[in-house]
């Protein structure tokens, strides 16, 4: 388990922590966290908790930023790939 978190927050060298991933991962983690508890609280207040417009409603603001860190995340590493061959070079 250790190994793969690793893997998923670090940058192209696998040893050094990626912020912009970790912010992704935390982002990830809050929204399915928001809308257990937000569904828990309403079934404890006997309100009723409609997830599909839950998650049309902030996921789809979510979901564009998602998208956005992960082509952000991508970019920079197909960009710092590209110097470090140009250095090795």
């Amino acid at each position: 388990m250790n190994r793969i978190l690793r893997d998923i927050l670090s940058g192209v060298d696998n040893n050094s922590i990626d912020s912009g991933r970790v912010i992704w991962v935390v982002g990830a983690a809050t929204f399915i966290l928001s809308s257990v508890g937000f569904q828990g609280a309403a079934i404890y207040r006997g309100q009723s908790f409609d997830p599909f417009q839950f998650c049309t409603g902030f996921g789809a603001g979510f979901g564009a930023v998602l998208a956005a860190g992960g082509w952000g995340v991508a970019k920079k590493d197909k960009a710092l790939a590209e110097v470090q061959q140009q250095v090795a070079a």
